[in-house]
């Protein structure tokens, strides 16, 4: 049979944990505030991407003379607060990967004008007319590298890699994501990407 629930007012009131172990709620609130960091700290952190457009990719909306690209363009580069370089201190190794294709000078230009603005900083002039190569990872992913002067590779050879750094010599500058050897020719040569696709 059904019994009535006492009220609430005739029920002794218990404190709760959260009220009387301080201890406790100061370890609740210290290991969220834990894992809300671990999880952001990878965002943060991350080496910067390889300088293919991404889906996510801004327009080249800095102009001459306008935005820290332009800053840097027209030579207003002396102070640190002029800069607003987005960029790894140092080289990150990316592995390595399979060269899929050559990419065309015209679009290479529209990608570096593209992420010299996203980067907030000019590429290094000694690699603005470099090659670039359409380069398959290890995990699918499909991004472009810039290839030194004194290399040459071919769609199908296996290729190590570095990520791009902020240029020491050069105020607002910065290396491209670069081809470091070439390995020789894969066994395997993926298809190249369609256009469009996300890389």
């Amino acid at each position: 049979m059904w019994e009535p629930r006492p009220s609430p007012e005739a029920a002794p009131e218990s404190p709760s944990l959260w009220r009387r172990a301080p201890a406790w709620r100061r370890l609740s609130v210290a290991a969220t505030l834990l894992t809300a960091a671990a999880i952001a700290v990878p965002f943060i952190l991350r080496p910067a991407g390889p300088d293919a457009v991404s889906s996510l990719a801004q327009p080249a909306a800095a102009q001459a003379g306008s935005g820290p690209a332009g800053a840097a363009a027209s030579g207003e580069t002396g102070s640190s607060e002029a800069c607003l370089l987005v960029q790894a201190p140092s080289p990150v190794f990316f592995g390595s990967g399979t060269v899929v294709s050559l990419e065309d000078r015209a679009l290479a230009l529209k990608h570096t004008r593209e992420s010299e603005a996203r980067k907030g900083g000019l590429i290094d002039p000694a690699y603005l007319a470099n090659q670039r190569v359409v380069v398959r990872l290890p995990n699918g992913r499909y991004d472009v590298f810039v290839v030194p002067r004194n290399m040459q590779v071919s769609p199908g050879d296996r290729v190590t890699l570095q990520g791009g750094y902020r240029n020491v010599n050069l105020p607002c500058n910065y290396v491209p994501n670069l081809v470091t050897s070439d390995v020789g020719p894969s066994s395997d040569l993926p298809s190249a990407p369609t256009p469009g696709a996300p890389r």
